[in-house]
């Protein structure tokens, strides 16, 4: 089987969509499928790239809602010259697996006079126009936001398959768009990299993007709550994002500031989870996260809120604690319980372990991608 993997976003990168690409293409080659990976940066001129960009990001700063529709529209049109090219050279696969609804539309824009074999996988929250919205960049109903979701529905009508990662977003989505015969679901996986042990620093973690939906003002609140009731703990957040000023300044009108450690952009952040011993995780909205996976792979055990696909990932009270939003007080009590429990934490650590091993590493999910890759093949 030859795949190409298909996609607006650099193949390089600490997000979850881009480790999911790299993991993909790993481990399908060890299995003996073909697999290339193609994006805006593939195979373009970089003059181009370089003037499309510069062009681009001045909107960010301008008009944040042009700038939204400029990185779709501009990675779109590069992605097309990339994937041209590349067919060009190449025999057309037996499938494309895309991953986001722009770059479904465009192998549909490139390969016309066929019926080409297109999996869409479902790596957003709802929507990607509700996602630019939750972060401020666009409004609700609006030109870009509409746009957005029209070419959502125009990928999901015309694509051979839909894989989602989570039963929660399949549960949202499908009925939706009328793809209950031809959807799927198969979880996230990641390779088996098991982290020596170290020196825990800190008492909490969480990796993620500083940016309202990860919603990191709660662990600050929790943080300054266990402070009053006398438990003295301490959190690191690992990640950039457009909230850093905003978070670092609540931290100091809290009076923690001391023990929150801002440790920024790390090009390998799961390194770090064999330092705390307590994974928490407070996004409001989450289809499957990766690094919850990668919690899970470390041993350890996990916080967080009961929301879409943590349901699929946590098991309260077997390796973790699901956190309260409206009660900030039980929240606290909780994490200081649990951070006071070695084992328990030990106990629900080797549970995450076992979940991992049986639902979310590479070489056992691997099996499922090709057997439903198959299934479309063969429609």
């Amino acid at each position: 089987m030859k795949v190409v993997v298909v996609s607006l976003m650099r193949e390089k990168g600490t997000t979850g969509v881009q480790t999911h690409m790299r993991q993909f293409a790993s481990q399908c080659i060890r299995e003996g499928t073909t697999v290339d990976i193609i994006t805006p940066f593939s195979h373009t001129n970089n003059f181009i790239i370089y003037i499309s960009l510069i062009f681009r990001n001045v909107f960010k700063f301008l008009n944040k809602a042009i700038f939204v529709f400029l990185y779709h529209r501009i990675n779109s049109f590069l992605l097309k010259q990339s994937l041209k090219k590349h067919l060009l050279n190449n025999d057309l696969p037996e499938l494309f697996y895309a991953q986001c609804p722009c770059s479904a539309n465009v192998i549909r824009s490139l390969v016309k006079g066929i019926q080409p074999k297109i999996v869409l996988v479902v790596h957003f929250n709802e929507s990607q126009a509700l996602e630019w919205e939750e972060r401020g960049y666009i409004k609700r109903n609006g030109i870009v936001y509409n746009w957005l979701q029209k070419e959502t529905l125009n990928a999901f009508y015309y694509v051979s398959g839909v894989l989602f990662v989570s039963n929660f977003m399949k549960k949202a989505l499908e009925q939706k768009y009328e793809i209950q015969n031809k959807s799927e679901v198969i979880y996230n996986f990641i390779e088996d990299d098991e982290l020596c042990n170290s020196r825990k620093i800190y008492d909490l973690l969480m990796i993620g993007t500083l940016e309202p939906r990860k919603n990191q003002q709660f662990l600050l609140s929790i943080v300054k709550k266990c402070h009053e009731k006398g438990h003295l703990i301490n959190l690191a957040l690992i990640g950039e994002g457009e909230d850093r000023q905003y978070l670092e300044k609540l931290s100091k009108d809290l009076g923690i500031e001391k023990y929150v450690t801002f440790l920024g952009f790390k090009k390998n952040a799961s390194d770090y989870l064999n330092q705390c011993k307590l994974y928490i995780h407070s996004a409001r909205r989450e289809n499957l996260s990766i690094t919850l996976i990668e919690a899970l792979r470390a041993s350890l055990p996990i916080a967080a809120l009961p929301v879409g696909g943590n349901l699929e990932l946590v098991k309260n009270n077997i390796n973790g604690i699901f956190l309260d939003e409206s009660s900030l007080g039980t929240s606290a009590d909780k994490v200081a319980d649990l951070l006071a429990d070695e084992k328990k934490r030990i106990c629900y650590g080797k549970s995450s372990r076992q979940s991992f091993e049986l639902n979310f590493k590479a070489d056992v999910v691997i099996q499922k991608y090709n057997k439903y890759f198959d299934k479309v093949i063969n429609q």
